[in-house]
């Protein structure tokens, strides 16, 4: 679900919720219909990176994004030998 941001409204500070009355359009479901170890065991060695963004998609300045790359680093070092 996306959640559209009016004018005025706070795009750097997650805290901060947006009134009830802006836009939201559902734009996916994720559907997990089976879990399975991938190739190299039960944690593979990979990570998801946030600020890999696709062509045409910015992101805020949200510090929040930011501050993620380097915990996902952490979480992968803790999983693999």
């Amino acid at each position: 679900m996306l959640q559209f941001a009016a004018p005025g409204d706070d795009v750097t500070n997650p805290t901060v919720a947006w009134p009830d009355d802006r836009q939201r359009v559902v734009v996916g479901r994720l559907s997990v219909t089976e879990v399975a170890p991938g190739p190299g065991g039960a944690c593979d060695p990979i990570s998801f990176m946030i600020l890999d963004q696709a062509p045409g998609v910015e992101f805020s300045d949200d510090p929040t994004l930011h501050a993620r790359t380097p915990a996902y680093a952490v979480s992968l070092s803790r999983r693999t030998p």
